[in-house]
């Protein structure tokens, strides 16, 4: 009986476009769902993320603590780590997390660097192929390394339409 759903298909036919998304969709319900469940995922994000990072220079330019004190700045102002402990829980119960490095010009700091955060089924082929080098929206290199991501601009589940 426990051996009904077993098959002879490699880990990544198994790992297909399908599976993953059913995997992702009810370990979301499971942690929506399972105080239990929910409660690990933000412990776990917590301890390991903390307070976020910091900066710390151990070098005799004597700015320092300039240089700590405008990171500490900038991590708070786009809510680092925050973002972060987002990134960690989607990574537990999504199975990834994509942050992307963009340019926001509307930052007080001096630094215009900004993450955001995407969830996995925005890295997608927008046109809706698969060939061999590319898996759920990554083209990858002969060695499988990721060449290129395809992102799209909203999410596929969305009922907000944005106008390109």
């Amino acid at each position: 009986m426990g051996f009904i759903n077993c098959d002879n298909r490699s880990a990544d036919a198994s790992n297909d476009t399908l599976t993953r998304s059913r995997i992702r969709e009810f370990a979301r319900k499971e942690v929506a769902n399972n105080s239990y469940a929910r409660g690990l995922t933000l412990l776990v994000s917590s301890d390991m993320i903390g307070r976020g990072p910091r900066l710390q220079i151990e070098d005799d330019l004597g700015c320092n603590e300039v240089i700590e004190r405008s990171f500490n700045s900038w991590a708070n102002e786009i809510q680092l780590s925050e973002k972060l402990k987002t990134g960690k829980i989607a990574k537990m119960v999504d199975g990834e997390v994509f942050l992307v490095f963009y340019r926001d010009k509307k930052l007080k700091s001096s630094s215009k660097l900004n993450v955001k955060l995407l969830e996995s089924e925005q890295i997608a082929n927008p046109y809706g192929l698969s060939y061999e080098q590319e898996v759920d929206g990554i083209d990858l290199d002969d060695n499988g390394d990721p060449l290129y991501y395809y992102v799209l601009k909203q999410h596929p589940g969305s009922t907000y339409y944005k106008h390109l």
